[in-house]
Parts: structure tokens; sequence; C-alpha cells
């Protein structure tokens, strides 16, 4: 990620990612439009982090929005994590790999069971990183 958009609707402005796990879990609570749940510790595949969530609003018209779309991010080379879909919800694992925010990201629509949501999470969960 290189950036956190201040605003997820207008999407104009960034908070810098910066270079560390407490940065970047900082510039998602500092986002506006969107509710960030408080970062936890965590540790997965063997690195420590953070774990938040990001949930974007059921009700808001988002015609009012850039492309009527709420944007949470920018990352280089593969572009924006952006949804129109209220109450859509990313549960994000920010990990420090060799002092380095990597984040693996799992994309919750309202729609989701609590079964399907175990079902990604175990995925995730079971993420090893190998080679480097």
């Amino acid at each position: 990620m290189t950036g956190v958009f201040k605003d997820a609707c207008i999407a104009t402005e960034q908070i810098p990612a910066g270079e560390s796990v407490r940065t970047l879990a900082d510039a998602f609570l500092r986002q506006q439009v969107t509710s960030v749940t408080k970062p936890r510790p965590v540790t997965l595949a063997g690195y420590d982090g953070l774990y938040l969530e990001i949930r974007a609003p059921a009700k808001l018209d988002y015609s009012l929005c850039n492309d009527a779309e709420l944007n949470f991010w920018e990352s280089t080379p593969t572009g924006e994590r952006w949804t129109r879909m209220p109450g859509m919800r990313d549960r994000l694992w920010i990990l420090d790999v060799h002092h380095q925010p990597m984040v693996l990201a799992m994309f919750v629509p309202p729609s989701a069971t609590d079964r399907q949501v175990h079902q990604m999470a175990q995925i995730v969960e079971g993420a090893r990183f190998v080679g480097g």
C-alpha cells in the first residue's frame, strides 16, 4: 500500500501508508466515512502485526462519492481497493515482514454467512510465507 484515502468518498487526498505496521494502521484509523475497529495485536504465519476491520457504511448515498464508490487505499502495482457495496467489511492483517508492512486482506460482503466468513478466515490464517 502506498496510501490510505483520507476521505473514502472523495478519494483525492491520501494519508501516506508509512513504513511500519503501526503507521499503516493509524492511517486507517484516520480515514473518514468508513468505520474502523481498534487495531489488535496478531501473529500470523510467524509474523507479528495488527488486525483491524474496515466497514463501508450501510446508509450512504454512494452516488455523492467520486465514481459512486468508496476508495479505501492505493497500492502499486495493483491500483486501488474500492467498493460500491454498502456494508462491505474488509478484514486486514497488517504484518511486519522483515520490517515492511504486508497486508493480507479478506473482503466480506454483508450477505456472507458466519460459516462462509469462518472458512475464508481459515484460508488467511493458514497462510505461510516461503523463500525470500
